[in-house]
């Protein structure tokens, strides 16, 4: 959601994230995307039509 509004896309989900979370200044963003910001070739559950279609731009 961050990378979204980071990319200033919007929409409901994310007036309310930004409502929620970005209020919240304990939340270390830099860390979360450093500890989430990869899909891993083999250890995911990503059904193989879904990551056909993403992985181009992973």
């Amino acid at each position: 959601m961050y990378k979204c509004w980071e990319k200033g896309l919007s929409g409901k989900a994310l007036d309310l994230f930004q409502e929620t979370f970005l209020q919240d200044s304990s939340i270390d963003w830099f860390a979360i995307e450093q500890k989430y910001d990869r899909v891993y070739e083999t250890e995911h559950n990503i059904p193989d039509f879904v990551l056909s279609r993403i992985k181009p731009y992973l």
